[in-house]
């Protein structure tokens, strides 16, 4: 999904470039390159120029649209606050050690060890 809207990203850049560029300035700009001055009375006096401009704001649309997903794809799963609020929680404390239960065993080695007999 996340490589469909990259290559859909850099089809729209490089699309938009040609259009913004295909569009007259304030000399003509490319389109009078390819049909002299002439060129732009093929769709009627303004009509080349709102066409373009339409195709410029529909590209831009589409280009901003696919930022915003891409950038909302790219986003980690956890959010900085969740991170951030289980760092100030408490951490449990460590279970105490095991006691081992008086046995005869550990008797007579204890009153061996003192010098005391059972």
């Amino acid at each position: 999904m996340l490589t469909f809207f990259v290559v859909l990203q850099v089809i729209v850049a490089i699309f938009m470039i040609l259009v913004v560029l295909l569009q007259p300035g304030n000399r003509g700009g490319a389109s009078a390159a390819l049909g002299g001055a002439g060129g732009d009375t093929v769709f009627g006096g303004r009509g080349a120029n709102t066409l373009l401009a339409k195709i410029t704001f529909g590209a831009a649309v589409v280009f901003m649209v696919s930022n915003f997903t891409l950038s909302f794809l790219s986003m980690p799963p956890k959010s900085v606050l969740d991170t951030a609020a289980a760092l100030k929680q408490p951490k449990p404390a460590l279970p105490a050690a095991p006691t081992v239960p008086n046995s005869p065993e550990t008797n007579k080695g204890t009153a061996k060890e003192s010098g005391k007999a059972p």
